[in-house]
């Protein structure tokens, strides 16, 4: 066990010292940080922590059921998303839609996702099960953190301040909560699906809704919250289902030994007259 909590401790640390970096030195390097340093970094510790940490993980529970749905939730979120636009008006992607473009994005987002997720995966579940919620509670923390942009606080206002906690923080926030239980389930896929396929919708459309700030924000936060919300409703469901199973299979064992107990103390007092 103490192994374990340096273990963790260590990773902690790392990954502390990298944002401290990313935020002092990192950040003004633009796309050099963007492009090299932070897929680089993630990939390099999820490779590392993965031939350090060998250990195999039990089967998740509800896995295909949980990656259901995510799919079904970001389909949601897609479609509110787009729909919105016929309420306020649709504008051309800013993002380059060619195939270079696609495959820069995937390298400098979509590398990201998925080593991040792994990463987090893999911390929870090198965790003592009664250590959980502690580490739990540091990786959205920290994840939160490294993931979002720098504030600009020169001239900061009361509006200013609220848009940046309402539009910048608040969805990454509940975003990381949601991922870090998933990681929690043994189910990474479901956090990969869900920051994945949303992005690509943002890089393969030719056409964006131009929605406020405001609604961008109201669905990024209550879509990951409400689909953690269902999932975990589900999963306690399912447990209280397993646990009355169990206690009537316990009790259907009881009766056949009742019974067993009580023939054998017939055919026992039959013996004995004969």
């Amino acid at each position: 066990m103490k192994r374990t909590k340096i273990e963790t401790i260590l990773i902690f640390g790392i990954l502390i010292l990298y944002y401290a970096l990313s935020q002092i030195f990192f950040v003004k390097m633009g796309s050099i940080y963007s492009i090299i340093i932070n897929p680089l970094f993630w990939i390099l510790l999820c490779v590392s922590l993965k031939l350090y940490i060998k250990k195999t993980y039990a089967i998740a529970k509800l896995k295909k059921e949980i990656v259901d749905y995510t799919l079904i939730a970001v389909l949601g979120y897609i479609i509110v998303y787009l729909i919105s636009g016929l309420f306020v008006s649709f504008g051309k992607n800013p993002n380059s839609t060619t195939l270079k473009g696609l495959i820069i994005n995937f390298w400098v987002t979509g590398t990201v996702i998925l080593t991040r997720e792994y990463v987090r995966y893999l911390i929870i579940n090198n965790t003592y099960e009664k250590q959980k919620k502690k580490v739990g509670i540091a990786l959205i923390i920290i994840m939160t953190l490294l993931e979002v942009k720098t504030l600009n606080i020169t001239d900061m206002n009361v509006y200013y301040a609220f848009k940046q906690i309402a539009s910048a923080f608040l969805p990454v926030l509940s975003k990381n909560i949601l991922f870090t239980y998933l990681a929690y389930c043994k189910n990474y896929v479901a956090a990969v699906c869900y920051d994945l396929l949303i992005y690509l919708v943002l890089w393969l459309s030719p056409i964006l809704p131009k929605m406020t700030w405001f609604m961008i924000a109201i669905i990024d936060i209550a879509t990951p919250i409400i689909l953690l919300l269902y999932i975990r409703y589900i999963k306690r469901k399912k447990d209280e289902l397993s646990l009355f199973n169990a206690s009537v299979k316990t009790e259907e064992i009881d009766k056949i030994e009742t019974i067993k107990k009580i023939i054998n103390q017939k055919l026992k007092g039959q013996a004995s007259l004969k």
